[in-house]
This record gives C-alpha cells, sequence and structure tokens, in this order.
C-alpha cells in the first residue's frame, strides 16, 4: 500500500492541474484504509491485492457536473504513458444504493522503467452536492456501524439514501437512482414518511454534536484519528511521506480491534481544505441536512 505514494502524488498533482478552471475545487489523496481493504478481498471472490484499483486514491470535489465532465475529458484524452484500467461513470448510471460519481483508474506507466509500473490509482470526481451525499453515508457509517457504503445496513436507512440521491440528481440534471420514485411527490411524501418514523434528521443533527478536537496538524500528510467513544479527533502533520505511512501502519495496527476508532492518511493541497475534503471525520454534515430539509418541507 505505501508504495502506491509516489503514484498517487504524480496523478494528485495532474488533477490539480486539470481542475484550475474551479477555483473551489477540492483534491485530496489518500491510501485506503486496512479494513477497507480486507472487507474488499472477502466480498469479491477472484480480489486480487495487486489489481486492487484503488489503495491510492485521489479525489477531487468540483462545482457542478460541467466541471466534473471537463475533468474527466482531460483525464481520459491525455493518458501520456499510464494505462487505463477502468472508467466507471456512476453520474449516467447511479448505482442501486444512490452512489454517484465518476471513477477513472489508471496503470502507473512511463517511458523509462520504474519501480511503480503497472502499479493502479483511481481519481474520483464528483459534484459538491454528491459530495454531501457521500459524507453524510459515511458519518451515519461511523456513528451506528451500518456499513451502507459496502452494500449492508438497514433498509431503511438504504432507502433514505437512494431517496436523496435522486433528489440531489434532480437538481443537478442527471438520471435518477434505479428504483426510486420518478414523481417528485412520490419520492419527497416517501422521504417524510422515514423521517417521521425513524427521525432520521434528528439523529444526523444529533452525530455532529459528539465531536471534540484535538488538533495538531502541520505538514503535507496527515494523520487523522477518531476516536468514537471519548469523542475527539487528533490530528499530526507529517512533512515526510515514509513517516506518514509508517506512523499510519502503526496506528492501523494498535487500533485495529477497537470498532470505536477509525483512522486514515490523508493529504490536500491546502491544509485550510481538510475539513471540506474529509468533512465526515468532522461530523460536518449541516448542508445534507439542509437538503434533507428542503426536501421534506416541499413535499
Amino acid at each position: 500500500r505505501s508504495a502506491h505514494q509516489y503514484p498517487m502524488n504524480t496523478w494528485q498533482v495532474r488533477v490539480r492541474n486539470y481542475t484550475r478552471g474551479d477555483g473551489d475545487a477540492l483534491v485530496a489523496q489518500r491510501l485506503k484504509r486496512l479494513p477497507s481493504i480486507e472487507r474488499k478481498l472477502a466480498r469479491f471472490e477472484n480480489s486480487q491485492l495487486d489489481t486492487m484499483q484503488d489503495l491510492g486514491g485521489v479525489r477531487a470535489v468540483l462545482a457542478d457536473v460541467d466541471q466534473v465532465r471537463a475533468v474527466e475529458k482531460l483525464l481520459l484524452s491525455r493518458p501520456g504513458n499510464h494505462v487505463l484500467k477502468q472508467h466507471d461513470d456512476y453520474l449516467s448510471m447511479p448505482k442501486d444504493d444512490g452512489y454517484r460519481s465518476v471513477h477513472i483508474a489508471y496503470a502507473y506507466g512511463t517511458r523509462q522503467p520504474t519501480p511503480w509500473d503497472s502499479y493502479r490509482i483511481e481519481i474520483q470526481l464528483r459534484t459538491r452536492l454528491q459530495h454531501f451525499w457521500a459524507t453524510a453515508v459515511e458519518t451515519v457509517d461511523l456513528f451506528s456501524g451500518q456499513n451502507l457504503k459496502f452494500g449492508t445496513g438497514e433498509n431503511w436507512w438504504r432507502e433514505f439514501f437512494a431517496l436523496m440521491s435522486s433528489e440531489i440528481a434532480e437538481l443537478e440534471g442527471m438520471p435518477l437512482v434505479p428504483g426510486t420514485p420518478t414523481a417528485r411527490e412520490e419520492r419527497r411524501q416517501r422521504l417524510e414518511d422515514i423521517d417521521a418514523v425513524h427521525e432520521v434528521t434528528a439523529r444526523l443533527a444529533s452525530f455532529k454534536q459528539v465531536i471534540q478536537r484535538s488538533t495538531a496538524e502541520d505538514g503535507k500528510y496527515i494523520l487523522l484519528d477518531l476516536d468514537l467513544d471519548d469523542g475527539t479527533l487528533e490530528m499530526v502533520g507529517y512533512s515526510d511521506d515514509e513517516a506518514a505511512t509508517n506512523a499510519y501502519a502503526d496506528l492501523e495496527t494498535r487500533t485495529r480491534s477497537n470498532p470505536f476508532r477509525d483512522v486514515v492518511l490523508v493529504s490536500v493541497d491546502d491544509a485550510s481544505k481538510l475539513q471540506q475534503a474529509y468533512p465526515n471525520y468532522f461530523v460536518n454534515i449541516e448542508v445534507f441536512i439542509h437538503l434533507v430539509n428542503r426536501a421534506i418541507a416541499v413535499g
């Protein structure tokens, strides 16, 4: 996993260059968390570590669908010596659970052989509204153990997020999530019903009251350690990538048996944008709650 750091850095620079047309774009990178790697290997019978697309990942959060399409076009039309391995358009064909974005995976390549040849990096492109949705899913998973992101969890949570994804898709002029009502009134009535029974908006609002932050960030790479048991988020910055990945591996080993700890190593182009790039670790879901209330209010 740590060997993906260099090609991941290379792709982050390229994506940042391609997003200059969107002055508010967020570009970040992360190495895949060990529990996520293990879960993925267990879920898919033929999954192999050396062919996993997203051990290293770069994410760009852009203003709207037009910006996503512009960056997507640049990435696909200028591969250089890298080899395209996968291109998934979950904007035109959203997943049944409501997930929507664009995924592009490249195998690293250069004119001259390097130690990183064939290492795969996945680039995710999403709009701000899609980012708010995905953040809310990850926040619910963190606090309730639903694992919605991995296809499990209570049916009403899954239906709620599929409906909200269709609400956002309609705002963005994109196809709705399969299986959700095409009629806006029916969709919003169902959202209101779920909220009335399960108090979804109250649950979401309660999550953001939990965290007290203890911050110590200084460096290109930032190790986030979220402790749900005592409600703290520790952040430690590193300027050296090897020191950062070693610290990440050590902390993962020490906390992997604790279901209340969640650690990840991230990097952003501007430390002040860390909370925007990874809002689920800061329990920042106010905008998504506003979208839910808006949908219910006009239902």
